[in-house]
Order: structure tokens, then C-alpha cells, then sequence
């Protein structure tokens, strides 16, 4: 019997290794394969040079999908490139492995054939304290080759593919933006979507002098196609000489630091009332002393606002009218926030994060929420313990409205008692035959006090998804874990700090 199995065994192994070779995904048509190779490529950022995912990794298969792979230009159409870091030049000559880099880009982009290219370039902050930018501001009729300056290799091997750019993105310096000067609009016929982020014009980076780089230089904004921007709120002090084509945005986004940037109340509100078509918007504003006399500014395809302010003023945000609001994310003063958001008759999700919440104006925000409300987040990062806006009272205020809530985030340092958040949970899952409240996270800025997750257990188990995180008691000078790595932190693991 014993040899009968083992011979039973021998068998098995040898047609075990042979039904690879019959499996439906060998028969697998190459078109169908060839999608379903596609479909695993990332959706929310580029492709990048890794063989860890798609499409590397795919052609890692076997020889049979690395053929199909090279085969199929739109695995190659979206690239995310990283500049050789010359910070650590130092500890070696990085001329290889630049070189490296730059043909492998070339190679993946030949290999996407003829189709619209979607590339990232993600420029150093470093910058070679021997490198000078070119002494003429004129732009050549050819991007300049500049081994001091890296970029530049990268940059000059992507405009040659420039005709087929539907979104690109650049972080660079202004020096670096001079190879970009000479794209005409007949250059980038299919461009769709531009964003560039200058590092050295937001503090990051200190410049030897003033950049000659102008926002006019670049001709290639005035793309018929060019519906999506992306900038830094410090270039855009002075709107009227980029050339972009504002009638036709449809996204728009102004980033950097809020006390960086040139926008302030006056200038924001010129700059909606010159994108009628917008449909989503992210702006930096900074602080604006004057009152405000600019004509009402409605915006009737907008769906999603994002805004971070230091302090608008108090009149700006009685200046918009969105009616089709879905999205607002807002950070900031928030004292007029509860009139507009009572303007907005279709918002489905609001979060406010600021420094220090008024009181008064988040109760009456929360009472203004219309009720298409589905998603609500408030994050306090003011650490004074005497003044706490975020307590038992809000969530009083939303266990009863909006009556379709569905999410509700709040923290950092909110001081909630225990009971209050059951009590909520309590009243929320008891309107209706089927509760909306779907997700609860409250981040709290104290220990426990009273273990309230074995009461609600009942709703945890009917899909209600809870996190309830607490700060830990901190370690003291005279803590016996005082000066360990894994002494109690106030900050746990769920914790995280606001990037402004």
C-alpha cells in the first residue's frame, strides 16, 4: 500500500505541474489580457520605476506577459520620474546612476508608441551650490543640457515627447522652468493638465538672487485643451500676465504656505470671477486689511472648495455664491462660515480644521448644515486646555441633525467625555429601521476616562465602524520611562499634525 501511495503521489505531482500549462489564463485572449493588464495599473498618481508594480512587474511573469507588456503601449503611458539627489554627491560619483535613469525614462516612454503621456517630475530641493543659472534671460530655441543642474537632462528628454503631454506635472526650480520657455502651443496639442510647483519660490529653498523666471514666458498655458491648472499661491500676486486661458478651467489649484502666498481676499475673488466653468478649486489666501467692495462672485458648476486661509476677511466668504456645492474643506477663521454654508443647499461633505475654533460659530455651523449633509470633519490644533470649542455639545448638535449623517471625524484635540460619544452613538442608531451613521472617529486629547466600547458593541456589530483614540498619559521628569523610546507619549500612533 505505502508504495501504491507513493506512487499515487509521483502521479499527482507530475499532472500538477502540467495543469499550469491548460489554465484558463493561458488561454486568455492577448487583447482581454492585455486590458486586464492595464486595469492594474495605479489610478490615483503615475506609474512609477519600480519592480514592485504594474507594469514592471507584470513583463516579471513569465516571457510570455513581458512580451505582451512591451506590447502594449498604454502600460507605458503614465510615468513618475525622481531626480538623482546631488546631496549626497559626495559619497560617490552619481553620473551612472543619473545616466541610468535618464535612458530608462527614454525606454519606458518609447515604449508607450503614440499614446497621450501622463508625467509626474519630481525635481530636489538641493540644488549644486556651483551651479549658475544661464546669464541671458532669452530663451534658446533648444532646452539647455547643464550636467550641474540634473534636471535639465531629465527635462530636455521629456520635451522631445511634449506633443503627446496630456498631464504633466513639474516640481522644479525656477531655473530649471527656462527649458519649458521655448513650447509654443502648437508644441502641446493634447495637454489637458499642468501643474508646476517652483521650490525655491516658496522658502524652501534660499535663492542666490531674484529669479528672472515670468509666468509669460510660458506660452504653452494657452493650450486650447488646458482645462486643469496647478500653482503656488506666491506666483500669483499679479494674475493678468499668465497666460492662461481662465474662461475655460474647469480645476484649479493654488497651493503653498497661506502667509506665502499673493492671493489675498481681493485678488481671490478676481480670480473666480474669471473662471466661470470651474468645477473643483484648492486655494491658499492670505490676509487681506482692506474691506471688500468686489461684486458678488457665483460660481454655478462648482462642486468641490477647498480653502486655507490665515484669516479671511469678514465679508469675503458673503461674496460667493456656489449652488451646486458638494464639497467644502475649509481651514481658517471660521466666524462667517455658518451663513454660507447655509447658502449651500447641496453640501454633502464639510471639513473645518483650524488653529482655534469659535465656539459659537461651530454650533451654529452644525445647525446650518443642509440636510444633503453625509460627512462632517472638525479638527481643533489649538493646544490650549483652557479653550476647547470641540466638547459634549457638538456632538449633542449632531445626533440630531443632519439627518442623513453617515461620517463624523473629530479631533485632534477634542475633549468629548466618554458618555457624550455613546450617547450619540445611542441616539444615531436608533432613528430609522436602518441608521445612516456608518462611521464614527473621534481623536481625543485625554486618557480614557470610562470604557464605553463594550456598550456598543451591538452597533460595531450591525457595521458601525468606530475609532475612538486617546492620548496617553505622558512621561514625566520623574517617570520611570523617562527618557526611553517607548516612554508613554501624549501622541500615539493614530495622532498626526496638520501640514499647512
Amino acid at each position: 500500500i505505502e508504495k501504491l501511495e507513493e506512487t499515487r503521489r509521483e502521479l499527482s505531482t507530475y499532472v500538477d505541474a502540467h495543469k499550469a500549462l491548460i489554465s484558463p489564463i493561458r488561454r486568455m485572449p492577448p487583447d482581454i489580457l492585455s486590458e486586464i493588464f492595464i486595469a492594474c495599473l495605479p489610478t490615483h498618481r503615475n506609474c512609477v520605476m519600480s519592480a514592485t508594480e504594474p507594469p514592471v512587474l507584470l513583463g516579471r511573469v513569465c516571457s510570455s506577459w513581458r512580451a505582451l507588456s512591451m506590447e502594449t503601449p498604454r502600460l507605458w503611458s503614465s510615468l513618475h520620474v525622481v531626480e538623482v539627489n546631488q546631496q549626497f554627491k559626495g559619497y560617490g560619483d552619481i553620473s551612472d546612476k543619473l545616466t541610468l535613469r535618464v535612458e530608462t525614462m527614454k525606454m519606458w516612454l518609447m515604449r508607450s508608441g503614440q499614446c497621450p503621456l501622463s508625467i509626474s517630475l519630481q525635481g530636489q530641493f538641493y540644488r549644486s551650490p556651483n551651479y549658475t543659472p544661464p546669464l541671458t534671460t532669452a530663451i534658446a530655441d533648444e532646452p539647455v543640457r547643464d550636467e550641474e543642474n540634473p534636471i535639465n537632462l531629465f527635462l530636455a528628454e521629456l520635451i522631445q515627447f511634449a506633443s503627446r503631454w496630456r498631464r504633466v506635472g513639474f516640481v522644479l526650480t525656477s531655473d530649471a522652468l527656462h527649458a519649458l520657455g521655448h513650447l509654443t502651443v502648437e508644441d502641446v496639442p493634447l495637454l489637458e493638465d499642468f501643474s508646476v510647483s517652483v521650490t525655491d519660490r516658496v522658502g524652501l529653498v534660499p535663492t542666490d538672487g531674484p529669479s528672472d523666471f515670468r509666468w509669460a514666458d510660458l506660452e504653452l498655458l494657452k493650450s486650447p485643451l488646458l482645462t486643469r491648472f496647478s500653482g503656488s499661491g506666491r506666483d500669483f500676486d499679479n494674475l493678468r500676465p499668465i497666460p492662461l486661458r481662465w474662461g475655460v478651467l474647469r480645476e484649479l489649484s493654488i497651493g503653498g504656505p497661506a502667509w506665502e502666498s499673493g492671493l489675498d481676499d481681493e485678488r481671490m475673488l478676481e480670480l473666480l470671477s474669471m473662471c466661470p466653468q470651474l468645477r473643483s478649486c484648492k486655494l491658499v489666501v492670505n490676509v487681506s486689511p482692506d474691506p471688500l467692495e468686489h461684486p458678488l462672485v457665483e460660481l454655478p458648476c462648482l462642486h468641490t472648495l477647498h480653502m486655507d486661509s490665515i484669516s479671511v476677511s469678514s465679508s469675503v466668504l458673503d461674496k460667493l455664491s456656489f449652488p451646486k456645492l458638494h464639497t467644502l474643506v475649509f481651514r481658517g477663521d471660521n466666524k462667517r462660515l455658518p451663513a454660507f454654508v447655509s447658502s449651500c443647499s447641496r453640501l454633502a461633505s464639510l471639513t473645518v480644521e483650524a488653529t482655534s475654533f469659535d465656539t459659537s460659530a461651530v454650533e451654529e455651523t452644525l445647525r446650518a448644515l443642509p440636510s444633503t449633509t453625509r460627512h462632517v470633519s472638525l479638527h481643533e490644533y489649538d493646544y490650549n486646555m483652557h479653550h476647547r470649542a470641540l466638547d459634549d455639545r457638538v456632538l449633542e448638535i449632531l445626533a440630531q441633525t443632519p439627518p442623513e449623517l453617515e461620517s463624523l471625524d473629530i479631533g485632534i484635540n477634542s475633549t468629548v467625555s466618554d458618555m457624550a460619544i455613546e450617547q450619540f452613538v445611542i441616539k444615531r442608531m436608533a432613528m430609522g429601521e436602518t441608521p445612516s451613521l456608518k462611521h464614527l472617529r473621534v481623536l481625543l486629547g485625554r486618557p480614557m476616562k470610562l470604557d464605553i466600547k463594550t456598550n456598543l458593541k451591538q452597533y460595531t456589530e450591525r457595521g458601525l465602524e468606530l475609532v475612538l483614540s486617546y492620548a496617553e498619559a505622558q512621561a514625566s521628569d520623574w517617570s520611570p520611562w523617562y527618557g526611553l523610546q517607548d516612554a508613554p507619549s501624549r501622541w500615539g500612533p493614530a495622532w498626526g499634525f496638520p501640514i499647512w
